[in-house]
Formats: structure tokens, C-alpha cells, sequence
């Protein structure tokens, strides 16, 4: 079984997926959000073991909801609604981990713009799988 990661903004969002096994993430692609539930929904067609989807959850740093909150619960309910499993991750640091490991390997912002965000969903889910494997060895 594999992951589908994201990480949901209002104009662009990312894709990760996971490895068979779910021990590693890759970042796939950037893509604009308004096309998104429709290349989830192709995506699952074309490898119907694709069904789960780690969604990042923006919180605050003290834990509270913000603006982008009610755009990713709204956007979970799509997905739900056309069968996906949808476990949500927190996401907070993720697009300034994404940056930092962009200038690490020496790709500037501006190249990288849209790359942070594939970048991004990619760090959401190996967290989420990080936290799973720690689990199942527990």
C-alpha cells in the first residue's frame, strides 16, 4: 500500500507519495489547487491502491486553528466524500523545513517556488510515516 501526501494552499498545492513498503516519501508535483481533487480522483484511477491521503493541517504554533484550517477541513470533506481515506498531519514548519532543504541543496526560491510546496507534502508525509513506524515498533 502507498500514501498520497499533500500539501493544500489556496493557489497551489503539492504531491508526495509514499513507497510500497510507506518507509520513504518523493515529492511528485505541484499543482494548481483548483485542478487538485481532479487529479486525485485520475490518480486513484490509474493506481487504485493510491486511496489514502495524508492531508497536512495547518495549526498554529500554540496548537490553535487558523485561516487555512477551514480551506483543508472543507477540502478534507471533498475527499471524503469521493471515497478517500484522509488522515491529517501536522504541517506546522513544514514550508520553512521545505526551504530550508531547498537552500541546502542549492536550489534559490525563485527556481524553487513551486518545487517548496511538492517538496513540502513530501516532509507532511515522511513525517507521517516516521510517526507510524515509531508506533508499529512499540
Amino acid at each position: 500500500m502507498s500514501l498520497i501526501g499533500v500539501d493544500f494552499g489556496l493557489k497551489r498545492s503539492g504531491i508526495a507519495v509514499s513507497d510500497e513498503k510507506m518507509s520513504y516519501s518523493t515529492p511528485v508535483e505541484t499543482i494548481e489547487t483548483v485542478e487538485l481533487l481532479e487529479y486525485l480522483i485520475t490518480l486513484r484511477i490509474q493506481e487504485p491502491y493510491l486511496n489514502t491521503i495524508i492531508l497536512g493541517f495547518p495549526i498554529s504554533m500554540n496548537g490553535d486553528k487558523n485561516e487555512m484550517t477551514s480551506h483543508v477541513e472543507s477540502f478534507k470533506e471533498k475527499l471524503l466524500a469521493q471515497n478517500f481515506i484522509v488522515l491529517l498531519m501536522d504541517e506546522r514548519r513544514s514550508t520553512k523545513r521545505a526551504f530550508s532543504q531547498m537552500k541546502k541543496l542549492g536550489i534559490n526560491s525563485k527556481k524553487g517556488k513551486k518545487f517548496k510546496d511538492e517538496l513540502a507534502a513530501s516532509l507532511i508525509l515522511q513525517d507521517y510515516i516516521d510517526f507510524e513506524l515509531n508506533n508499529r515498533k512499540e
